[in-house]
């Protein structure tokens, strides 16, 4: 894989909106206008809330006031969020437009190739249409409450729009960066001259893109996803399904959103058909509640659109300069996209030390079942014979209790004190303990997300901690029976309580670990409540709020015990820098790409669930269990095992007895390579050469390299091509013709599910590196020297 530079791109503006109309990498077109409406979907959309209405806006009267290899214009003052001053476009003697109104990327301009363009509009007006994905309706005729709008005839302006629809005083600019390396970067500044607050801002919203065929869509929903076919798949009922991160049909197509930091665990996206790829990242340090868009044709149009909206406070007379947005365009996969977005992430991030032995960690035996909305199943003074059968059974020192509140899971949050039907607090201290002096570590659960709406703290505290939409309204969600309301992080009085029931845990009962549920898996939000917010103001500080909870708590608790720890729902990169351990748990089949995240951040511990799935059809039951478990191996992920599981649901005693020999393989090969694992880091597939009825990934270290494989059919006519470690396998995903070893052989170490320890082999290179024979075991470990030091 490689990045185009700026010498190989070629673009056109749409004079009417400067939006980018064209563009072509080495003469391969990429961008394209769909048919469509004009200003159906606007390259920039401004949302004002008045009266607890949202109102769509874009820009109208844009026109082009620099362009070519010279500065942009300069602005008067750095805008803020808040109470800036009006930034007045006249003051700023502002160059003439060019005099086509629609610079070329391929033309010449006075002899040099254009690379930066500038954009400048005096008002925005009312976006006809609507987009139901957006949240977002047209209400036209709503007054401000300083200036109403204007009603003017826009039939013969150059956006094309409808007569009579409505301007307001929203102004700005916005302009686009071509560096010499190929990378788009965009900005913008707006100024509210209205007498409502803008809320969101939809920009840039790039495409549409046509890619040939049917490209993948590397798209961050939790762990990760590959949508093959995005125009198909969003068009499809199980996506139009899909609960909080369904599409939703537009007047245009298809469009699918879901929010960071959370719903969404990074702020990137990539487009590729294998040959050639779009990357589009938001680098915004402030991570902001942000919306990762997607948007189609569907099949009969098949173009796909990125954008992300950002969730802002900018107050009547408030203006807002906007953090970059940068496209890149690549040949290849996904795999360099991944390591750019990375090497921004590292330059405004810090990674937080875990405690040394978690990395070694390879299983965590839960337990949801103390009490459920079904009833009890264990109590406390069951945890001593519980935790002796986990260990026997799994290998397992990890006791992850949940359901351990008053009236169980999913019941009552955020009342976190022991169940008095359960045993008395002794009872669950003196389980703990027996954990602990048993050689184990106890981890508690914790929602950090909803109040019961039945709660008898509703209204008194949940009052208080309410997060309100717009209009005021609470957000009501169900899950199962429960029935619940969200509460706002960014409240500090419910964010004490968060932390003071976990320091409680640690203290009173002796947990190591809390692991704060939903915390990087629900949708965040943006809230509009009176209360207080930080330590972020104004409404849109969701994921930095989370991200101080995590940091004053991590510091509490090592106050108490240095090695204690927290895990977290799912994933976010914010979030994940700061804990022990994600939840990436097994959901619906639909695309999930767990490497995409993996890869990103390889230092970031997942915990994949090894559970059986709870399905009638035996057979489907059995091979979703496989797929899961191998997926877990070869990321390297711990298992989270659920021992009641196996046994309440799958009837089939063969069935059940071969899903536990296959687990109980995988752990203890695991188990060996654990140590070599920590620290190492995950390649994927780079440099491999993986043949079909396989699953593999490369990982390196400072001293080691591994791969992993799995061969579910135990097959034992099946090689796996190793390249040499060099720096083309990060660059490409294929190994190169000629790229050998650096030796004729190497020395390696296997380890596998049908022998005992490490055994030492004798590897030979072939034509594309060297050739490992695997074992026909279900799991088996490679490992040598990472200089690939070996005999002649």
């Amino acid at each position: 894989m490689a990045w185009y530079g700026k010498d190989a791109i070629d673009f056109e503006l749409e004079s009417g909106s400067a939006s980018i109309a064209r563009l072509s990498v080495s003469g391969r077109p990429l961008l394209a206008k769909p048919a469509l409406k004009t200003g159906e979907i606007p390259f920039l959309e401004v949302v004002l809330v008045a009266e607890g209405r949202k109102i769509r806006l874009c820009p109208h009267g844009v026109r082009v006031v620099s362009s070519g290899l010279g500065p942009r214009s300069p602005r008067v003052g750095q805008p803020q969020a808040h109470g800036a001053e009006m930034w007045d476009p006249a003051a700023e003697g502002a160059p003439s437009p060019t005099s086509t109104g629609h610079p070329r990327g391929s033309c010449r301009c006075s002899q040099e190739r254009v690379h930066a363009v500038e954009v400048e509009f005096n008002e925005c007006v009312t976006v006809p249409s609507a987009s139901p994905a957006s949240g977002v309706c047209a209400v036209p005729g709503v007054p401000t409450a300083s200036q109403a709008p204007r009603d003017v005839d826009l039939s013969g302006a150059a956006s094309g729009r409808q007569a009579g629809l409505q301007t307001w005083p929203v102004s700005g600019r916005y302009w686009l960066d071509l560096s010499d390396d190929g990378t788009f970067s965009w900005g913008l500044v707006l100024a509210n001259g209205a007498g409502a607050a803008v809320r969101e801002i939809l920009y840039p919203r790039l495409g549409p893109v046509r890619l040939p065929g049917t490209p993948d869509l590397l798209y961050p929903h939790h762990a990760g996803e590959k949508v093959h076919d995005v125009p198909a798949s969003l068009s499809s009922d199980r996506y139009l399904g899909f609960g909080r991160a369904q599409s939703v049909p537009t007047s245009y197509g298809y469009a699918r959103e879901i929010n960071y930091c959370g719903l969404a665990s990074m702020t990137w996206m990539d487009l590729t058909d294998g040959d050639i790829g779009l990357y589009v990242a938001s680098y915004d340090p402030s991570f902001p509640v942000t919306g990762l868009r997607v948007e189609t044709g569907g099949p009969r149009d098949p173009w796909v659109a990125l954008a992300f909206r950002k969730y802002v406070d900018i107050e009547p007379g408030g203006a807002y300069e906007a953090n970059p947005v940068v496209w890149r365009v690549h040949s290849g996969d996904w795999h360099e996209a991944a390591m750019e977005y990375r090497g921004w992430f590292d330059r405004v991030v810090e990674q937080e030390e875990q405690p040394a032995d978690l990395a070694r960690e390879v299983v965590i035996t839960t337990h949801y079942q103390f009490r459920r909305h079904e009833g009890i199943t264990h109590r406390f003074a069951d945890i001593p014979a519980l935790f002796d059968r986990d260990r026997a059974e799994f290998r397992s020192r990890h006791f992850f209790i949940a359901g351990w509140n008053h009236l169980g899971f999913d019941s009552h949050y955020p009342d976190y004190n022991p169940d008095l039907e359960l045993g008395t607090p002794l009872k669950l201290y003196e389980g703990v303990r027996y954990v602990q002096e048993s050689g184990g570590f106890t981890t508690f659960y914790i929602n950090s997300r909803i109040m019961d709406q039945h709660s008898e703290y509703l209204p008194s505290l949940g009052e208080r901690w309410l997060l309100r939409d717009e209009k005021g309204e609470p957000i009501p969600e169900r899950y199962g029976p429960a029935e619940t309301v969200v509460l706002c992080p960014s409240c500090p009085e419910w964010r004490s309580y968060l932390e003071e029931f976990a320091v409680w845990m640690c203290q009173a009962y002796g947990a190591r670990g809390i692991y704060f549920d939903q915390l990087g898996s629900a949708t965040p939000l943006p809230c509009y409540a009176s209360h207080a917010h930080s330590p972020v103001q104004g409404s849109s500080g969701f994921n930095m709020a989370y991200v101080d909870l995590i940091e004053r708590t991590t510091r509490r608790l090592r106050e108490l015990r240095p090695d204690a720890f927290l895990m977290i729902e799912n994933c976010g990169d914010i979030y994940s820098s700061r804990v022990f351990a994600n939840v990436a748990w097994n959901g619906e089949r639909y695309d999930e790409f767990f490497n995409l995240y993996k890869f990103t951040f390889p230092e970031h511990t997942l915990i994949n669930m090894v559970n059986p799935r709870n399905v009638e059809d035996p057979a489907l039951q059995e091979e979703l269990f496989y797929r899961d478990l191998d997926r877990a191996f070869v990321l390297g992920s711990i298992f989270w095992v659920e021992a009641d599981h196996f046994e309440t649901r799958v009837r089939d005693a063969r069935v059940r007895s071969r899903m536990l020999r296959s687990l109980k393989d995988a752990i203890r090969v695991r188990e060996a390579a654990a140590p070599y694992l920590a620290g190492a880091r995950f390649m994927d597939d780079l440099g491999l050469r993986i043949p079909a009825g396989l699953k593999a990934s490369r990982w390196k270290g400072t001293r080691d390299e591994l791969v992993l494989v799995v061969n579910r059919g135990k097959r034992a006519d099946l090689v796996v091509t190793v390249t040499a470690p060099t720096k083309a396998e990060v660059e490409t995903d294929e190994p190169e013709p000629g790229a050998r070893a650096p030796s004729p052989t190497v020395e390696v170490y296997r380890t596998d599910s049908g022998a005992c320890g490490w055994q030492r082999e004798v590897i030979r290179a072939g034509d594309y590196g060297w050739l490992f024979p695997v074992p026909a075991a279900e799991y088996s470990v490679f490992r040598w020297d990472v200089d690939g030091k070996g005999e002649e």
